[in-house]
């Protein structure tokens, strides 16, 4: 693989083979598997190649692998080229029917297997927006019982204004507003941070598994709709409570304990 070509001289060196001034086909490298006791081999490069996505970073012969490795070798995935003139189905039918006594294994095409691997992706980022819904669910919860008890605190207040002039749609539009505010504030933090994590994440891994960052603007843009509407939502019971208040005993309520009258002082010298 072209990307640790550098990281292979030096491990070729530290283990005594010299330098070399570049790491191309037709020059023969030694090399060994993990542990103490794996033999060595002697192989011939044959060419160098720049994705590395379906595999390691070197790729060796069944026969090299068998004399350097004491582990039971596992197939995972088996590439084959199809041979010119040959049609696709008809290569598809000869691999399936030598597969018969390996019930287990698959035969893709490459857009098969590409599929299969988004798939895989797209199951994953479906989870996470699983785990986002439960979040806003909770988050909606949350709000309602917020608005609720800002409601309650704020009996006189809100019995004062009503006094003075406000109307009924007014202040259920002020406990929507408020609610909103709150939720946008919530959603700007989260996005933020999330995508400093996100982008951090994408640097952190190799450019083979994320090669680019790509912003998706119009999950965000759903995003944070989504959350002004289940604030509006959940500010509604609030807002009726608020603006079916009796103006004259909103105010009672919340003028606060009543001290005691002071002694009459009639008659004392």
């Amino acid at each position: 693989h072209r990307g640790n070509v550098g990281g292979w001289l030096g491990h070729l060196r530290d283990h005594g083979f010299g330098e070399a001034a570049a790491f191309g086909g037709g020059q023969r490298y030694g090399f060994q598997t993990h542990g103490p006791l794996a033999p060595m081999a002697r192989d011939q490069v044959e060419g160098l190649f720049d994705d590395n996505s379906l595999g390691s970073d070197w790729f060796i012969s069944i026969d090299t692998l068998e004399s350097v490795s004491t582990q039971t070798p596992s197939d995972q995935f088996v590439v084959a080229k199809r041979a010119d003139g040959v049609e696709p189905a008809a290569t598809r039918t000869a691999i399936a029917a030598a597969l018969t006594e390996f019930p287990q294994a698959t035969v893709q095409t490459n857009g098969e297997f590409v599929d299969q691997q988004r798939g895989q992706i797209s199951t994953l980022l479906n989870i996470v927006t699983a785990l986002l819904a439960v979040a806003i669910i909770f988050s909606f919860v949350g709000i309602a019982v917020t608005l609720a008890l800002s409601v309650f605190e704020r009996t006189r207040e809100i019995g004062l204004l009503r006094s003075i002039g406000m109307s009924r749609r007014t202040l259920r539009a002020s406990v929507r507003w408020e609610a909103v505010i709150v939720t946008l504030f919530g959603v700007a933090v989260g996005i933020v941070v999330g995508l400093v994590f996100g982008i951090a994440l994408s640097y952190a891994v190799p450019n083979d598994v994320i090669s680019s960052v790509t912003l998706p603007w119009v999950r965000l843009a759903v995003v944070v709709l989504g959350a002004s509407g289940f604030a509006v939502v959940a500010a509604l019971y609030p807002a009726f409570k608020a603006s079916r208040m009796n103006v004259l005993e909103a105010i009672a309520k919340g003028s606060g304990p009543k001290r005691a009258a002071p002694p009459n002082m009639e008659g004392v010298c």
